[in-house]
């Protein structure tokens, strides 16, 4: 055997005796992670337990004439009670009770049990208070919300609330069986310890070099793997798996069938929270583009609201917040009602959903990409619906992109445009819990960066995607995921073919585990 075979064999047994458990628990956590997610309270959760206004909803014109300077945005909710109104200028906001004989109530401790008792019946038998990220409240949006009071119940489900001593708002709920699961999913497949994952740059580099390692394991398995079946043929003139005892001969033939799925499965986990280096897939202009950019930061005047937002009440029950908000020129109104949150066409005189027309969206996608690079945005999608939770969500993503200074682009052109409409799911607008809006607009721009929206014109969704984007979509969602459009439309093939590369590769792992320890004794025997 010359000297490269040797090193192959050599790296192989090494980094495999070194990362296989660590490869096996990510195949296996993996699995749990698709089906149990790491506990998280989102939009629609927050939305579910705010109160509902009372009777009729309350004028907004006597308060404006209390503020001074011009108003960006405008909120109508309750909370411990009461109907709040706030008001928000450049320079100032303002918070004002619906019944003007009234104070806004301060946030004390009888006012966080009685938020709390919105989300878990009975009192707490135990309370702390947090000032510092632990292990369910890790992200780092969750510095500006401290200090935090942590609740503990003894209902069935061992709940447990998170909620924000300055706000109120209630930031993680977790319960019993969502901690399990996440203890055995979630937190060592992302690596979610607290002494990594709360500094954002070590948590990142233990990703990287973990799927470094998984990749170096995985290249030199199998070419160790093709190596000794093509000496076997050369030798006894017949292909067959060379080895005779069980776990030998069971690593080799599942490792040679895993064997580029695992290769793939750890260039995909290297670059999992990265972006794709700028050698192989280039862009200019922005990574990401959030829906409230898309649309416009600049409020619309308060006389574009030609419906009177009173008139909700006679439409929609059990109304929970009104947001003022706008998708490019058309006034709106975000709506959070009993068990759903609907945008109304605020220009109309009458309630009715806004329909975004597509000229108005072509107009936004080419301003948007003619303004050139700006501040980085979230990518999630959300619309710029301004509810006091999502708001609040959007603002303070778990991964913010580093802020660019604004640079020139090329001018934009309507004929360098095309949009069309989509009423089904394609390549790169699919979800596997088909919670995507449709129909959506796919609008295409003919630029250096292949620039792609997709816009919901009911929602004010948007989703933005170039080159580099779906470069990444194949080189790591597809393989990491299996997220591939025409898999996910079968869910029974899908479930059978990721519980299947799964199962193998942790397989593959544990024996490579076994072997690497056997090559360690012969080791130190010698």
């Amino acid at each position: 055997m010359n000297f490269f075979n040797r090193t192959m064999f050599f790296l192989h047994r090494l980094s495999g005796t070194i990362v296989a458990l660590f490869f096996a628990m990510w195949f296996l956590t993996g699995l749990v992670l698709i089906y149990h997610p790491y506990p998280r309270v989102d939009d629609r959760m927050k939305q579910a337990h705010l109160e509902a206004i009372p009777d009729s909803l309350p004028a907004i014109e006597p308060f404006l004439n209390k503020i001074d300077g011009t108003v960006k945005h405008i909120s109508v909710h309750q909370q411990l009670g009461q109907t709040l109104i706030e008001l928000n200028t450049s320079d100032k906001d303002y918070t004002f009770c619906a019944d003007t004989t009234q104070r806004q109530k301060a946030i004390t401790e009888e006012a966080l049990m009685q938020i709390a008792s919105r989300w878990v019946e009975g009192t707490p038998v135990r309370k702390d208070t947090i000032y510092d990220r632990e292990q369910w409240v890790l992200y780092e949006r969750f510095k500006s919300e401290m200090p935090m009071v942590h609740l503990t119940y003894d209902d069935p489900d061992k709940s447990e609330l998170f909620i924000s001593i300055n706000t109120g708002e209630v930031h993680q709920w977790t319960t019993r069986r969502s901690r399990f699961w996440a203890y055995i999913g979630a937190i060592p497949h992302k690596l979610y310890f607290p002494f990594i994952r709360k500094d954002l740059d070590t948590w990142k580099w233990c990703i990287y070099i973990g799927g470094f390692t998984c990749l170096i394991a995985a290249l030199t398995g199998l070419y160790v793997g093709i190596y000794v079946l093509v000496r076997r043929r050369l030798k006894k003139k017949v292909w067959e798996n060379p080895y005779k005892k069980f776990v030998y001969r069971w690593h080799e033939f599942i490792g040679l069938g895993m064997g580029l799925f695992m290769i793939l499965w750890g260039f995909s986990g290297m670059f999992i929270m990265e972006r794709i280096p700028q050698w192989i897939a280039p862009y200019e202009g922005d990574y990401t583009i959030s829906a409230s950019r898309f649309w416009g930061r600049k409020p619309l005047p308060l006389n574009a609201y030609k419906l009177d937002y009173t008139q909700l009440a006679e439409v929609y029950k059990d109304i929970k917040e009104v947001d003022w908000t706008h998708f490019g020129s058309v006034p709106v109104y975000a709506v959070v009602n009993a068990d759903s949150m609907v945008y109304i066409d605020a220009s109309k005189s009458t309630p009715e959903p806004v329909e975004v027309s597509p000229d108005e969206i072509l107009k936004c996608a080419i301003k948007v990409i003619s303004q050139g690079k700006s501040e980085g945005g979230s990518a999630h999608g959300h619309a710029t619906h301004m509810t006091r939770t999502s708001l609040s969500e959007k603002e303070k993503a778990d991964t913010v992109s580093p802020s660019r200074k604004e640079t020139p682009a090329p001018k934009i052109e309507k004929s360098d445009c095309s949009i069309e409409l989509l009423t089904a799911y394609d390549e790169y607008y699919s979800d596997r819990d088909n919670e995507y809006p449709l129909p959506v607009y796919k609008v295409d721009i003919n630029n250096a960066d292949g620039s792609r929206f997709y816009v919901s014109p009911h929602t004010g969704e948007v989703r933005y995607s170039n080159h580099n984007r779906r470069v990444k979509r194949w080189a790591v969602t597809a393989i990491h995921y299996l997220k591939i459009q025409a898999l996910m439309e079968h869910k029974v093939l899908w479930t059978i073919c990721i519980w299947t590369l799964c199962l193998g590769g942790a397989f593959v792992s544990l024996t490579g585990a076994w072997l690497g320890l056997k090559w360690i004794k012969r080791s130190i025997k010698t």
